[in-house]
């Protein structure tokens, strides 16, 4: 669903809301001249359908504002609204009028975790309230879920500046799903990390066509054992596999195994 700022609106007499000059369905943030939050309104076809309350709960005591009404010595806080600390929901803006962050303030400072965040075609990006963050691609496959206060993750799928995937993170098995995996490229030195990482789960991801040749590989705190030196021998491209800190992969192991991948360097770190 789309969410606009009511600046980048047009409505007609009596015509329809309209956005870029098609008519208009989403939530539109209707804003005083002060930058405060008046009303957030549900759109369909053109017309007004509800007031919607789809945002995050304010704090005691807070306001909701534009975000460019904050303001900051350093761009890292604390943030000040009128001349005092912040405490309230900051709403930012992209250059047409797209709702693209919704924060918490405390104080000045930016609460976590409060936030939500989208992608310019309104599909959710990034949500954590109440403990509980989770992360979307803009097709709405999960790319991470875990606890915002710990910073453990049960799923993150961990990308490169240029989407690129360079590694995955996984704790929970059920979240795991090959198929978004394989619609994205890898880097050439890839990481797997967490318990849920095995042996048959490093299997599946060898029907991944830039696994079998990433040159390096790295196992951190997997659940993966000595199989997996057998396992890893179809990938061709291999060079060197560096270990830590799995619990049934250890510097000891027997030499024989080791030598089970020819050609490939194993570093334990």
């Amino acid at each position: 669903m789309l969410r606009i700022n009511s600046n980048s609106l047009s409505v007609g007499v009596p015509g329809p809301v309209r956005f870029k000059r098609e008519v208009f369905s989403g939530l539109i943030y209707v804003m005083d001249e002060d930058q405060t939050l008046a009303v957030l309104l549900l759109i369909e076809d053109g017309r007004l359908t509800a007031i919607s309350h789809d945002w995050i709960a304010l704090p005691k005591g807070g306001t909701r504002i534009d975000a460019d009404a904050l303001e900051s010595e350093d761009g890292y806080g604390p943030f000040y609204w009128r001349g005092e600390p912040f405490t309230g929901v900051a709403y930012s803006f992209g250059p047409e009028g797209h709702c693209v962050d919704e924060q918490v303030y405390l104080e000045g400072m930016a609460e976590y975790p409060a936030q939500r965040a989208w992608y310019l075609s309104g599909a959710p990006r990034f949500a954590a309230e109440g403990g509980t963050y989770m992360a979307w691609f803009e097709d709405g496959r999960l790319q991470a879920k875990g606890d915002a206060i710990t910073n453990v993750h049960a799923l993150r799928l961990l990308l490169a500046g240029d989407g690129i995937l360079k590694g995955i993170e996984l704790r929970e098995r059920e979240l795991f799903d090959f198929d978004t995996v394989a619609a994205l490229q890898l880097t050439p030195e890839f990481f797997l990390i967490g318990p849920a990482i095995d042996n048959a789960l490093i299997e599946e991801l060898l029907r991944h066509p830039f696994f079998r040749t990433t040159p390096r590989l790295w196992l951190v705190e997997t659940g993966a054992d000595a199989r997996i030196f057998d396992i890893l021998g179809a990938c061709t491209g291999l060079k060197t596999l560096s270990l830590r800190k799995n619990p049934a992969l250890r510097a000891d192991l027997d030499a024989q195994i080791l030598q089970r991948l020819r050609d490939v360097t194993v570093e334990f770190s």
